[in-house]
């Protein structure tokens, strides 16, 4: 699992995300079911991740 808070993963795109969590990636299979409400609420989350 990739750290979340790492500068890398932090600089992707919300949309980035949304590929991903919907998508899939790598092994990790796509969740399809995620409103969009959802989904920002997510990425709004992971962004408190960030390293400072």
């Amino acid at each position: 699992m990739r750290d979340l808070a790492a500068p890398e993963v932090q600089a992707m795109t919300d949309a980035d995300w949304k590929k991903a969590v919907v998508d899939g990636v790598g092994k990790m299979k796509g969740i399809g079911t995620l409103s969009a409400p959802q989904l920002e609420n997510m990425f709004a989350f992971m962004r408190t991740l960030k390293k400072k």
